[in-house]
């Protein structure tokens, strides 16, 4: 069982994280090119063990973040990239206000 996941797990990488297709898609297109039909749940699972995420959890953008933050008091060019792909500098912005909150929304928070 694991072998035949093995045998797909390239052109899996390539639909879901490279082209950024949906698990929707890359299970229809699994199954129409490959004859490879597994359930969504088995997708899911198989997903996680090896790890392919498109959505980076809070803990890997604190991360991130500090040495972002840590290489810009260096005066130094910073580029972040995610699974092969550059990561838009709004989108860091974006992450920073969620995981680093200013003083005026900690204060409007505790209202």
């Amino acid at each position: 069982m694991a072998a035949e996941w093995e045998r797909h797990k390239g052109t899996i990488r390539l639909l879901y994280l490279s082209r950024d297709e949906s698990l929707k898609d890359v299970m229809a297109l699994m199954k129409k090119e490959r004859a490879f039909e597994k359930s969504k749940v088995q997708y899911e699972r198989q997903l996680d063990k090896w790890k392919f995420r498109k959505n980076a959890r809070g803990e890997v953008w604190k991360y991130l973040q500090d040495k972002v933050d840590r290489r810009c008091k260096g005066r130094k060019a910073t580029s972040v990239y995610a699974n092969g792909r550059l990561v838009p500098k709004e989108k860091l912005a974006k992450e920073k206000r969620h995981y680093f909150p200013g003083p005026m929304e900690l204060y409007q928070a505790g209202k």
